[in-house]
C-alpha cells in the first residue's frame, strides 16, 4: 500500500468507525457485529502504526467512544472512565505482558486477575459517607450523563452502603446488563403489541401506519443501554436491569491492595460483584484461566464477549500509567466468534403466529460449535439486500453467542454463476396470498390475515406447547398432519380429535393415538393461567397470565373485566389492559372460548398460593428424580417463592439434582443453602391432589 492509499484508507476506516460508534452508543442499533467492528479497529490501528502521520487526532483508536446525547444532565467523572485495548491471540497477550514488564522494569512473572467481560453498558456510582449521590453513564470517558433518577429499576445497586468503616468517598465502576431471559420477554411483548396495533389499523382499512413506531433492539446490551436512558417512567418500570461492579475509581479512606480483594468489599457493602474471577501468575497460567472461563460463560445469565485481564497489584497501576483511551495495566481478551463457510441452497420464508415473515437460509449442512447447522436466520429483507445475499452463494456463518446461526457475509462473489440474481422478497403471503404489509420504520413484512393457515397452525402449537396447555406429543409435526387432513382448524378442535382421526394419519399406531388422547384429556384440567397464556392474547406472557388468574379467578370474570379493574393490577399497564379488552371484544375469540368451555376445559384458578416459601428465591440445576424443571418451578411459585435462572447473593436456595455443574460450585462459594430434591419436598409437603399432579 502506497502512502496515498494508506491515507485514504485511514480516513475511510475512521469515518466508518465513527458512524458505527454513533449507531451503537447513541442509537443502540448496531449495523455490524462486534467481531466485524473489532476487525476494523485492528486494521485502523495497524495502518496508523505504519503511517502515523496520517492518523487523525480524534481517531477511534485513541478516544473513548461517546454515548452522550444530551438526554440527561452532563457531569464530569471524578476520575477518567476509560475503555480497554483488545487482544485476540496468545501471541498478542504475551506482547502485552512484555510491554508491561518493561514499563515496570521487572523480569519476573506478573500476577493478574481474570474476570468475564460483560456485554453491557458502563455505569459509574458515587457514594459519599455511604450514601449514593450520583449515577453516571460512561459518556465520553471524562463526562457522563446523570441517570440517577433511573437506577431504581437496576438490581445490585444499593442506595446506601452497608457495613462499618465506610469510605468517605468512593467511585464504583461496573456494567448494567439485561439478562437474556428478560430480553426475550420484552421483545415478545413489544412484538405482540406492534402486531395488535397494526392489525387494528388494517381491519379499519388504514394500510398506512399512523400509530407510534415500534423500537427494536439487536441484543440485550443495546436494550439495556437504551433502558438506562429512558425518559418515559411508565415504560422504564416495565423493564428489569441488573448490574455488576468490578472497579474503584476515586476514593477516600479506602485502600485496595489487590484487585482480587475488591469482590469481598463490594459484597460487604451490598453491591453486586462479579460471579466469577480468578488469579494467575504468568501469561501461560492466565491463558488457562481464559480458556476455563470460555467453557463457563454460557452459564451466566448475561452475554459475555471476552475476558478482562488486570494487573492484580493495584500499587503498580500508577507506574504502568494509561493512554487517553485505556489503562496500560489491563487488557480485554476477545473470544473468537465461531464461524465457517458453507453454501446457501435456498431462501425460505417462515410465518409466525403473529404474522411476521422471517427469511431463513437453507444451508449445505456443516458442523459448527458442537452441532450440525443446516439453517440460519436472515433477519429481514433489508438485511438480505444490504449484504447482497443470493441463492447459490458461499456464505460465512457464525453462531451468535454460540446459539443462533447467522450469515455474516457472502464469500467469493467473483465466482458467482451467470444465473445469479438478487433475492426478491414476495409482495404477497406465500401461504394465503394476502398482500403483505410493512411498517415504514422497520424491515419486517407481515401477513395481516389472522386466518392465514400458517398463523393458525402456529397458534395451535403455542396453545398445546409445554408452557401453555402442556399436551405432550402435540407438536409441529402432528399439527401439520392434522391440518393437512382438515381435522383441525383452531385450538378448540384439539378437543374434538378422535382415535379414528389419529389412526388415519401416516405412521400413527394404537399406542401413539392413545397417548395423545390421554394428554389431550389431561390438559382439560390444567390451571387457568395456562389457558390464558395459551389463548395468545397480545402482551400477555406467562407471568401476566398468572397474575390475571390470581386476581379474577375465572376466565368468565376476566372476559368481563373493565379497563379500570385491569389497570389497578400491579404489573398491568395501559397497553396490556387494552390488549386484554380487545381480545375479549372480538367475536371470533369469544366463540373459541365458548367452544373450549363446552369441551370441558377448566376455566377456574386452581392455584391457591400458600406462604411456606414466601420471600425466597430458588435456582434449579441438574436433573431431578421425580420432578420436571417446570413442575419444580410451579411448586415453588405456588408456595410463594420465585425462581431465578442464575445464582447470586440474592439466591436463598439452590435445588440441585444430578450433574449440577457450575451453578452448584457458585452456590458453594456464596454459602447458599443447597437442597436435595427430598429436602425441598419436605419443606412444602406436596400431599394435595394438585401438588401431586406437578410431580411429573
Amino acid at each position: 500500500m502506497n502512502e496515498e492509499s494508506a491515507k485514504n484508507e485511514i480516513a475511510k476506516l475512521s469515518a466508518e468507525l465513527k458512524h458505527y460508534d454513533y449507531l451503537y452508543r447513541i442509537k443502540n442499533a448496531p449495523e455490524i457485529s462486534d467481531s466485524e467492528y473489532d476487525l476494523k479497529v485492528k486494521q485502523l490501528a495497524e495502518l496508523e502504526s505504519k503511517y502515523p502521520e496520517f492518523a487523525l487526532e480524534d481517531s477511534p483508536t485513541k478516544k473513548v467512544s461517546s454515548d452522550l446525547d444530551k438526554s440527561f444532565k452532563q457531569v464530569e467523572h471524578l476520575s477518567p472512565m476509560l475503555s480497554l485495548d483488545n487482544t485476540f491471540s496468545l501471541d498478542e497477550l504475551r506482547k502485552f505482558d512484555t510491554r508491561l514488564k518493561k514499563i515496570l522494569n521487572t523480569t519476573g512473572d506478573l500476577e493478574y486477575q481474570i474476570e468475564p467481560k460483560i456485554d453491557g453498558a458502563g455505569i459509574s456510582l458515587v457514594y459519599e459517607n455511604g450514601k449514593l449521590v450520583r449515577a453516571l453513564t460512561r459518556g465520553n470517558g471524562k463526562i457522563g450523563e446523570d441517570i440517577t433518577r433511573n437506577i431504581k429499576i437496576i438490581k445490585g445497586i444499593a442506595q446506601k452502603l452497608s457495613g462499618e468503616n465506610l469510605p468517605s468517598l468512593v467511585e464504583l465502576r461496573g456494567e448494567v446488563y439485561m439478562t437474556r431471559e428478560e430480553f426475550v420477554r420484552i421483545s415478545k411483548v413489544k412484538e405482540e403489541e406492534h402486531i395488535s396495533k397494526q392489525q387494528e389499523l388494517f381491519e379499519s382499512g388504514n394500510t398506512k401506519k399512523t400509530s407510534a413506531k415500534k423500537k427494536t433492539y439487536a441484543n440485550p446490551r443495546n436494550l439495556a443501554a437504551g433502558t438506562m436512558k429512558l425518559l418515559d417512567e411508565k415504560e422504564l418500570l416495565k423493564r428489569n436491569l441488573e448490574s455488576i461492579f468490578y472497579f474503584v475509581g476515586e476514593s477516600k479512606k479506602f485502600s485496595l491492595r489487590k484487585q482480587s480483594d475488591l469482590k469481598d468489599s463490594l459484597k460487604k457493602w451490598g453491591i453486586s460483584a462479579m460471579p466469577w474471577n480468578a488469579v494467575a501468575v504468568g501469561v501461560d497460567a492466565v491463558y488457562e484461566k481464559i480458556l476455563e472461563l470460555d467453557k463457563l460463560r454460557s452459564e451466566f445469565p448475561f452475554d459475555t464477549d471476552g475476558a478482562v485481564i488486570k494487573l492484580n497489584d493495584t500499587s503498580l497501576w500508577e507506574l504502568a500509567g494509561m493512554t487517553e483511551k485505556a489503562p496500560r495495566w489491563a487488557i480485554a481478551w476477545k473470544y473468537d466468534a465461531v464461524r465457517t463457510i458453507t453454501k446457501l441452497n435456498a431462501i425460505t420464508l417462515q410465518i409466525g403466529r403473529t404474522g411476521a415473515i422471517t427469511p431463513v437460509a437453507e444451508l449445505e449442512p456443516v458442523f459448527l460449535s458442537g452441532s450440525t447447522v443446516s439453517r440460519a436466520t436472515l433477519h429481514n429483507a433489508d438485511e438480505i439486500l444490504r449484504k447482497d445475499i443470493r441463492v447459490g452463494d458461499d456464505v460465512l456463518i457464525e453462531k451468535a453467542g454460540e446459539i443462533i446461526p447467522a450469515i455474516i457475509q457472502v464469500e467469493n462473489k467473483n465466482l458467482r454463476s451467470e444465473n445469479s440474481v438478487p433475492f426478491e422478497f414476495p409482495k404477497n403471503c406465500p401461504v394465503c396470498n394476502t398482500l403483505l404489509v410493512r411498517d415504514e420504520s422497520e424491515a419486517v413484512y407481515r401477513c395481516p390475515n389472522s386466518n392465514c393457515p400458517e398463523q393458525v397452525k402456529r397458534r395451535i402449537e403455542h396453545f398445546a406447547s409445554r408452557n401453555c396447555m402442556d399436551i405432550e406429543g402435540f407438536g409441529e409435526a402432528l399439527v401439520e398432519k392434522l391440518f393437512e387432513k382438515d381435522l383441525i382448524k383452531s385450538q378448540a378442535d384439539i378437543y374434538k380429535i378422535t382415535k379414528e382421526d389419529l389412526l388415519s394419519l401416516e405412521n400413527f399406531g394404537e399406542k401413539s393415538a392413545d397417548n395423545i388422547l390421554s394428554a389431550i384429556s389431561k390438559s382439560k384440567e390444567q390451571d387457568l393461567w395456562r389457558v390464558i397464556f395459551g389463548l395468545g392474547i397480545f402482551n400477555v406472557g406467562e407471568k401476566i397470565a398468572k397474575d390475571l388468574a390470581d386476581v379474577f379467578g375465572t376466565l368468565e370474570s376476566l372476559a368481563s373485566a373493565s379497563y379500570e379493574t385491569l389497570i389497578a393490577i400491579g404489573n398491568i399497564g395501559e397497553e396490556i389492559a387494552n390488549s386484554v379488552l380487545k381480545f375479549f371484544s372480538n367475536q371470533e375469540n369469544m366463540i373459541l372460548i365458548d367452544t373450549l368451555k363446552k369441551s370441558g376445559v377448566n376455566f377456574k384458578n386452581k392455584t391457591v398460593k400458600s406462604s411456606e416459601l414466601s420471600n425466597t428465591t430458588f435456582v434449579i440445576t441438574g436433573t431431578l428424580d421425580s420432578l420436571s424443571r417446570e413442575g419444580a418451578k410451579s411448586l415453588i411459585e405456588k408456595h410463594g417463592g420465585r425462581v431465578s435462572s442464575s445464582v447470586s447473593k440474592e439466591t436463598t436456595y439452590l435445588l440441585a439434582g444430578k450433574e449440577a455443574g457450575s451453578k452448584l460450585k457458585k452456590a458453594q462459594e456464596l454459602n447458599i443453602k443447597i437442597l436435595t430434591e427430598s429436602e425441598f419436598l419436605s419443606m412444602i409437603k406436596p400431599d394435595s391432589k394438585q401438588d401431586q399432579m406437578e410431580l411429573f
